[in-house]
């Protein structure tokens, strides 16, 4: 890799060498955003959804952001889909973006803002969402049709 081999001979340059590990720390904090990032870029670090529809149809997200990294899924029955991993995290970013809900957020309003980012179907049998906010506030959203 040409960037190592021109580390390596800057090596002897200590300001040079400062510079670049300011610029790569820049950098990958950036990159970090989207995989390993353990301060939440959302108002949670746990994230569940399960949404039931008739015919054994699910839509269920798993989104953990902890100390080992973040862990994420998404598993689609209505269109025979299954993301994990970075692709999975890369689907939900944009979509958890738009929910605008903290721990004092009602109910209906969890909900209603979780169909709607995620464009869901409103003729579920069940939806169920479990979240663990930034301030460490776990709550559970129900509603059964």
């Amino acid at each position: 890799n040409n960037d190592d081999a021109q580390k390596n001979n800057q090596a002897n340059d200590n300001q040079t060498t400062e510079n670049n590990n300011t610029n790569n720390q820049a950098t990958d904090n950036n990159a970090d955003t989207n995989t390993n990032k353990n301060d939440s870029a959302y108002s949670f670090r746990d994230f569940d959804l399960e949404v039931k529809y008739e015919n054994n149809k699910d839509y269920e997200v798993s989104y953990e952001n902890d100390n080992d990294g973040i862990e994420a899924s998404i598993e689609d029955d209505r269109n025979n889909e299954r993301v994990k991993g970075n692709d999975a995290v890369d689907r939900l970013d944009p979509i958890f973006k738009k929910l605008d809900i903290d721990s004092n957020t009602s109910q209906d309003d969890v909900i209603s803002k979780v169909i709607s980012a995620f464009e869901l179907d409103n003729n579920y049998q069940a939806i169920d969402v479990d979240i663990t906010f930034n301030d460490g506030t776990e709550k559970e959203y129900r509603n059964n049709k």
